[in-house]
């Protein structure tokens, strides 16, 4: 065993330790809902920025993300934390990481290039290591099912988009197993279910926001707005589609390296109605 070897398997073993720890004091100390989801998201957080782990000692952390997230009490919680385990099987290289450095005077352009297009192939090598496109998609399908599962249809309708923009961020990074199909049944979900939306009372007390003490943020959402949540969902969802138009005007032009996002309607199409469950 070279000594490199020896050196990177004991980096590994020590972060595996370090998670491992982390999950012990989770189990033991942390019992509040709302700390239990901001743990475990520290924790994906800190798998999804890893690369040194071997396909074994990885995929037993992300299980275990995986079984304390189901756990959780909140189905918005459980919702989240299944979609960002979902990102734990799809790495890309930053797009900051693909610019070439600029040569000094005396360097042969050539030469910065070839070294950079290595040091990029290596990189790519160990962030896409464990990439699973299958394991994407039981992820996504199984927060999907978990928002559906929501009492309140509006907060139900919220999630549903927030994994519109998983779908999407997984298809223009390319994960195979992430079709423009599975994006346009997601609409058709969610246009389906704001079908009636504007029927609610924007007047009424919004069920999704904490009223107990108006002094405490609640920390589990993502944002809280002060308008009515079924407004604010239904310009979700508009400028999501928006993100999706700009994104095939750019694929269209051949300008950028994108997915053919052509696809994947924007427009509503009332003859097609898709149930994804």
């Amino acid at each position: 065993m070279s000594p490199a070897f020896r050196g990177e398997r004991a980096l590994e073993e020590a972060a595996y330790e370090f998670i491992a720890q982390a999950f012990t004091l989770y189990e033991e100390h942390i019992n509040e809902s709302r700390a239990q989801y901001q743990a475990l998201m520290l924790v994906i957080n800190a798998l999804h920025a890893s690369r040194n782990f071997s396909a074994e000692n990885y995929e037993t952390l992300v299980a275990k993300c995986v079984q304390h997230g189901s756990r959780l009490l909140k189905r918005t919680d459980q919702t989240r934390v299944a979609y960002a385990c979902a990102q734990l099987w799809w790495k890309t290289l930053p797009d900051s990481e693909l610019i070439p450095p600029p040569s000094e005077s005396q360097q042969d352009e050539a030469e910065v290039e070839r070294l950079h297009a290595e040091r990029i192939e290596l990189e790519r090598g160990a962030i896409e290591q464990h990439n699973n496109g299958d394991k994407v998609l039981a992820h996504l399908q199984r927060s999907l099912k978990v928002a559906d599962s929501c009492l309140d249809p509006v907060l139900s309708i919220r999630l549903f988009v927030e994994l519109l923009n998983q779908f999407t961020m997984h298809y223009e990074r390319r994960c195979l197993a992430i079709t423009p199909k599975l994006i346009n049944d997601l609409i058709d979900l969610i246009r389906t279910s704001t079908a009636n939306i504007e029927a609610f009372d924007s007047s009424a007390p919004e069920p999704t926001r904490a009223a107990a003490d108006t002094n405490v943020a609640d920390v589990n959402a993502l944002y809280t707005p002060d308008a009515p949540m079924n407004a604010y969902v239904l310009q979700y969802f508009q400028r999501t589609l928006e993100y999706i138009q700009g994104r095939r005007d750019l694929a269209a032009s051949g300008g950028y390296n994108l997915p053919d996002f052509s696809a994947i309607r924007c427009e509503e199409r009332e003859d097609e109605r898709s149930s994804y469950f």
